[in-house]
């Protein structure tokens, strides 16, 4: 611009004049940017404010939805204005259930104070259909440290947890066929076990018989005749370990009699050619279930016999305890320090490569024949070591064998000072009370009668609940003492003893049971019984357990 003859200030102000105009043109120009990104950026966080798969609200402090986002208004099929400002547990998602309402009334008042609230709950669907949610409830506070605003996510589970419960059941699965597979594999072994202790109990009996005359030489022949019924109760309570149903439950346990007692079951399974080392260096402690530990030591082992085959080996079980610095297991997980219980099982078999190594712990994958086994054992292991935070190490090479190494977190041994109970020091005496003996085994009611009668006591038996219970309401007051059987027609020992002890709160029960699905010792022992004996039963201990029971009662 031409300015010529114009006074000088006036020139200078004419040029201030034109730069403010520029500076404002500029800051125009940043404000509308600055605009233009704003909405921009609002439109970005509604896309994605709307288009989440959570289901998002803004609420008020009061809890009055003030926002909320398009997945929970298509999953309710509602409009916004149907919902908008009002209270949240008032939304039509919640309508299935007023419980459903109220705690999550309650749950956004408890946000106000916690800072955070998360639980699971249910919703109902546009459909009518019932689903289960995650919700979660966070306040926003401002500068000032006060509530500005509640912000609500939730999103849909049902699939997740439908997903976990089928995988549970797998599992379930996994485990059963697993057991069927290792039972068939022993059923022969068993087989054999208890027709060599029937031989032996049947020929000590013809001997016994034979030399009468010689009370010396029947006494010898009697006592070996209770070492095999002693045999065969031992066997009995192994399969009965192996092969029962119950929840899973975690205990102080001495892993090494868990091995000793897989051992014997397994060695009457698996051919003469291979041997059997067993080594225990530790009889520490770890905090596990009995039965899952029974099944880890038998896969293992079943495994190891497989690969060595009919040719035969040397199955090796070592336990030993050592201190673990860190490291990586199988899987590349890192190991915690600290001091584990290890179980190695070692075999002299064919070993295995890297590649087979690597799908060893899958689920189905098997590299043994059709008919001898389905690929679960090295699953469930892993599953079972995982669950009792342990870990697994294997060595294997093709040729040389394979080597599995099962470590375990020892926990501390807190009853080494207990004293421990000495059935020998248990007094044996008998006495002159009067004791009703319930059982449906004749056999095992004559020799109770007999056995008690001359230990001093007045016995009557009877052959089922029914009548026992008939007997006992003629005359509550007529024994001081009841033996009864658990598993009996009728009526089962556990219902005659439920239906004395409320006739008579005071009167001792003794249940014994050979297997029972129906009732452990701590529901028997909650119910008011006295003492849950295991079948077969010795005649000094059941007469121990008498005496100590009626001892206690006339004390008391």
């Amino acid at each position: 611009m031409n300015w010529a003859g114009l006074p000088a200030i006036l020139i200078l102000f004419m040029e201030q004049l034109e730069h403010n105009q520029k500076q404002i043109q500029n800051e125009i120009r940043k404000n509308i940017e600055v605009q233009t990104a704003l909405v921009e950026n609002d439109l970005k966080l509604r896309s994605l404010f709307n288009q989440s798969f959570q289901f998002t609200g803004i609420l008020s402090p009061s809890g009055v939805l003030e926002e909320i986002n398009q997945s929970i208004l298509e999953f309710s099929g509602c409009k916004a204005e149907d919902v908008i400002y009002r209270p949240l547990w008032e939304a039509p998602w919640w309508r299935h259930d007023p419980m459903v309402q109220e705690e999550l009334r309650a749950a956004v008042q408890a946000a106000l104070d916690k800072n955070f609230v998360r639980y699971e709950t249910t919703s109902i669907s546009k459909d009518n259909e019932i689903r289960n949610i995650d919700i979660s409830i966070k306040p926003i506070r401002n500068s000032s440290g006060e509530v500005a605003f509640i912000m609500t996510e939730s999103r849909d589970i049902t699939e997740y947890k439908l997903a976990a419960h089928e995988r549970r059941n797998l599992a379930v699965q996994m485990e059963k066929s697993q057991k069927m597979e290792a039972i068939g594999t022993l059923a022969g072994g068993i087989a054999h076990d208890f027709n060599n202790i029937l031989s032996g109990i049947l020929g000590y009996a013809q001997l016994a018989e034979l030399n009468l005359a010689s009370p010396s030489k029947a006494r010898g022949h009697l006592t070996q005749i209770i070492k095999g019924a002693h045999r065969a109760a031992e066997l009995t309570q192994q399969i009965l370990t192996f092969s029962r149903r119950t929840e899973f439950e975690k205990q102080p346990l001495r892993l090494y009699l868990i091995i000793k007692e897989a051992l014997k079951l397994l060695r009457s399974s698996i051919p003469s050619t291979i041997d059997i080392t067993e080594a225990i260096d530790s009889k520490s402690k770890v905090l596990a279930d009995p039965t899952q530990m029974h099944q880890v030591i038998m896969n293992l082992c079943t495994n190891a016999y497989h690969a060595m085959g009919e040719r035969g080996g040397t199955l090796t079980v070592r336990l030993t305890e050592k201190w673990i610095s860190g490291g990586k297991d199988v899987f590349d997980q890192d190991i915690k320090q600290g001091v584990y219980l290890e179980l190695e099982v070692t075999d002299t078999g064919h070993g295995m490569d890297d590649e087979i190594l690597k799908k060893a712990f899958d689920p189905y994958f098997t590299t043994k024949d059709i008919g001898k086994g389905t690929g679960f054992g090295l699953a469930l292991v892993h599953a079972i070591v995982e669950e009792h935070g342990g870990h697994i190490k294997v060595k294997s090479r093709v040729g040389q064998g394979s080597g599995f190494f099962i470590h375990l977190p020892v926990i501390a041994d807190q009853d080494e000072t207990q004293p421990q109970d000495k059935k020998d020091e248990k007094s044996y005496k008998g006495g002159s009370e009067r004791i009703m003996v319930v059982d449906d085994e004749e056999d095992i009611r004559e020799i109770l009668q007999e056995f008690l009668t001359s230990a001093g006591y007045k016995v009557r038996v009877f052959e089922n609940g029914a009548q026992a219970l008939e007997a006992f309401q003629e005359d509550p007051d007529q024994f001081d003492l009841i033996i009864t059987d658990m598993t009996m027609p009728r009526m089962t020992g556990g219902e005659l003893a439920k239906k004395v002890i409320c006739i008579r709160a005071d009167m001792p029960v003794i249940l014994c049971t050979g297997y029972s699905e129906s009732i452990s010792e701590a529901l028997a022992l909650n119910i008011g019984i006295r003492r849950y004996l295991q079948k077969p039963l010795s005649n000094k201990e059941l007469a121990a357990s008498i005496r100590e029971i009626l001892d206690k009662t006339e004390s008391s």
